[in-house]
Formats: structure tokens, C-alpha cells, sequence
């Protein structure tokens, strides 16, 4: 699997944690874009002012979604850099400029 293949992989990954994320904050009673605002701002470690007061579960649930969407989050940006500084984009813009030629 190239890198490229990976890095779209893992973006997936990121959306669907902040699917779970918002659903499991549905289930705890917000409202839709209030579970898609938690969702994002605890991924993203914003670190903003809570909806409503969630109570014991809401706060265990925002640990588990801080947790795993920071690490995708993560992995997300390392293969970008790891992307750009390997010279992965300028291959894969080189070999559709090749293939163009082809055609």
C-alpha cells in the first residue's frame, strides 16, 4: 500500500471517528449539531466551552473520542509531512503528466 493510499485511509478513519464521536453525544441527548460540534472541538483539543453539562458519562465519552480522534489526527498529519517531504505528491503529479503524454 503506497502512502497515498494510506493518507486517504486514514482521512476515512478521521471522519468516521467524528461520525462515532457525534452519534455517542446523540445518545447522551444533544442535539445534531451540538454532537458535531463536541465531537470536533474535543478531536481537535479546542479545548471549548461544553453544550450542556454532560455528567459522568458524557465526560468518559469525551475522553475516549479526545483519545482515539487525536490519534488519528496524528497519523493524518505524519503522513502529510511524511508525504511532502518524501516526494510522494511530485511521483504521483509526474506520473499523470506521463500518462497524459500517453493518451
Amino acid at each position: 500500500m503506497d502512502i497515498r493510499q494510506k493518507f486517504i485511509i486514514s482521512v476515512l478513519v478521521l471522519v468516521m471517528v467524528v461520525l462515532a464521536g457525534a452519534t455517542g453525544y446523540r445518545v447522551l441527548g444533544l442535539g445534531p449539531l451540538d454532537s458535531l460540534y463536541m465531537s470536533v472541538i474535543a478531536i481537535t483539543t479546542l479545548g471549548a466551552r461544553d453544550v450542556q453539562g454532560l455528567g459522568a458519562a458524557g465526560e468518559i465519552w469525551t475522553i475516549i473520542v479526545v483519545g482515539v480522534g487525536f490519534t488519528t489526527s496524528a497519523l493524518v498529519f505524519s503522513l502529510l509531512v511524511t508525504s511532502l517531504t518524501s516526494g510522494e505528491f511530485k511521483k504521483i503529479a509526474g506520473r499523470r503528466q506521463l500518462e497524459n503524454k500517453i493518451k
